[in-house]
């Protein structure tokens, strides 16, 4: 299956929120080969300005090597071209 993660996916473990395991559990179901993960670089990108605005940049660095440890996530780049995007 592919699934499309939004920030709050990730929001979700990082504050702990009501949730999260279940956040967590799709993660590692998607690290295992269970399912593809797509997440924008948009997503990244709010989460890691939260961290810098917070003068947290180390977290926002493991938070990068976190994701990029993660297999079977793919990071989409901003295209408003449907016909581009050729895994959906």
């Amino acid at each position: 299956m592919r699934i499309f993660l939004d920030t709050n996916v990730f929001l979700s473990i990082l504050n702990k929120e009501k949730n999260w395991r279940f956040a967590e559990k799709l993660l590692l179901d998607i690290n295992k080969g269970n399912h593809t993960g797509y997440t924008s670089v948009i997503s990244v990108s709010e989460i890691l300005s939260g961290f810098y605005a917070e003068g947290e940049a180390e977290k926002g660095e493991m938070f990068i090597t976190d994701l990029r440890a993660i297999g079977n996530i793919v990071i989409t780049d901003v295209n408003l071209h449907w016909s581009s995007v050729k895994d959906f």
